[in-house]
């Protein structure tokens, strides 16, 4: 062979030597090093059983093929996503430096030997590793640990102290509804304001009583997704003194769930909860429960209804108030005064107009005791397609005083073709039409962008 050739194949060795000691040897001993530093030794997946003690009492957990299960100091289903937290949070964790090692090792100098927190992680094979943790807190406020029957003090992260001191309670599945809300067919609400029941038929949610009401899908499937995401505060043996603020009744596919809100006659009006399955009784926050008090019907009627119009097929607007009383008919793309076609028409006012006035909605649907007061219309909008077919009538015009919760209101008497009954509007909705703003252009600043284009 020619010297060039063992030449190159020299190079090849020294290259592949060199790639191997310099690169491929030396990051398999960091990652050996990243494995030897973890404090526990077992990957998360793998952990199917965790113990922990302290101060606040003892939590043991187990995991089976449904999730994890609170074991002690009650039996329950355990709140999984934070239960799977708990256990990633501190098997990711790694130590960042030994603090002494030995056998003469002054325990109490590092608060490990009494007051102190552990936390037992068993794997699927059944090997144990616990940690011991202690209160006290190095200058960085980093943790003491000591793990199993080690010699050792590793120092480890806050996040030792503060994920060990978790109380039983927190690792218990608080959820209000436990069960899955797309199995549920039936919805009853009893409050202090109105009774009423919707059913689900072909994947829709309708009134029983009033199945003519339409009502706004999303706001249905937020009952449901907040009665999943409401969450005890705590777990109660006794119900305390209270009153019944409302009734909620779910019929599943193969069983019915119910509650039972109340407020407690104590200073703070605190809320309880007695629901049947699981049967508990739970102290519940304020905030969550309030909605089901005062929920009503109404409520979750789609408020959109009335101005639902198709607003691309608008060829021609009629507009009559006080504010203004004009024609506009649209020729090609150009929108003009209808039998004035040389008068000047601000274009983008007249679609942000259409546009406003088709992304309406009602602000309050009213009793008929209250619409009775609309006995004639101050104001009219008069919409048209190409075949002068009308989409859209709406009239509006006394207004009223309405009590709310943050004090009286005034809302503006409506009715549209789109929807039989009286409906509520904020003066502010009708203000966002622009009405005002749908006049003839200015002829002196048409001429201006004629000389200064």
């Amino acid at each position: 062979m020619k010297k060039t050739g063992w030449f190159a194949i020299f190079v090849v060795l020294l290259l592949g030597g060199t790639y191997y000691f310099e690169f491929y040897k030396t990051a398999k001993e960091e990652q050996q090093k990243s494995e030897e530093a973890k404090i526990v030794a077992f990957p998360s997946d793998q952990i199917h059983q965790v113990e922990i003690e302290n101060k606040s009492g003892k939590a043991l957990l187990k995991r089976d093929v449904d999730g994890w299960k609170l074991e002690q100091p009650v039996q329950d289903w355990a709140d999984n996503q934070f239960t799977e937290d708990f256990i990633k949070g501190l098997a990711e964790e790694k130590s960042i430096e030994t603090a002494t090692e030995g056998s003469a090792i002054n325990w109490s100098l590092y608060g490990l030997d009494k007051d102190v927190s552990r936390v037992v992680f068993t794997n699927q094979q059944g090997k144990s590793l616990a940690v011991t943790v202690s209160a006290k807190k190095n200058f960085e406020g980093n943790a003491f640990l000591r793990r199993g029957d080690e010699n050792k003090v590793l120092v480890g992260s806050s996040q030792w102290i503060a994920r060990s001191q978790k109380a039983p309670l927190e690792f218990r599945d608080k959820r209000f509804f436990r069960g899955k809300i797309g199995a549920v067919e039936k919805i009853a609400v009893k409050s202090e304001k109105d009774d009423f029941e919707l059913a689900n038929t072909d994947n829709k949610w309708v009134s029983r009583k009033s199945p003519e009401l339409k009502l706004d899908q999303n706001k249905v499937r937020e009952i449901l997704t907040s009665l999943n995401e409401a969450r005890a505060l705590d777990f109660l043996e006794k119900l305390p003194p209270s009153t019944v603020k409302a009734k909620i009744l779910l019929k599943l596919k193969d069983k019915e769930w119910s509650a039972e809100i109340r407020q407690g006659k104590d200073k703070d009006k605190s809320y309880y909860a007695q629901v049947s399955e699981p049967a508990f009784i739970l102290k519940m926050d304020p905030g969550q429960m309030g909605r089901f008090t005062e929920m009503t019907l109404g409520s979750l009627r789609d408020h959109k209804e009335p101005f639902d119009f198709p607003n691309l097929q608008v060829r021609e607007i009629e507009i009559h108030s006080k504010l203004k009383k004009m024609s506009l008919v649209k020729v090609k793309d150009e929108w003009q005064v209808k039998g004035d076609d040389k008068a000047k028409i601000d274009q983008e006012a007249v679609r942000n107009f259409i546009f406003h006035l088709s992304d309406s909605a009602v602000t309050e649907y009213l009793d008929k005791s209250e619409g009775g007061a609309m006995k004639g219309a101050d104001h009219q909008i008069l919409l048209k397609d190409e075949k002068q077919k009308t989409l859209f009538e709406l009239s509006w015009g006394p207004e009223i005083k309405k009590k709310g919760p943050t004090g009286e209101r005034t809302l503006v008497l409506a009715q549209s073709n789109l929807f039989k009954d009286v409906f509520g509007l904020d003066p502010s909705v009708i203000e966002s039409w622009g009405l005002l703003n749908l006049r003839v252009a200015d002829q002196n600043k048409e001429n201006a962008k004629k000389d200064h284009p």
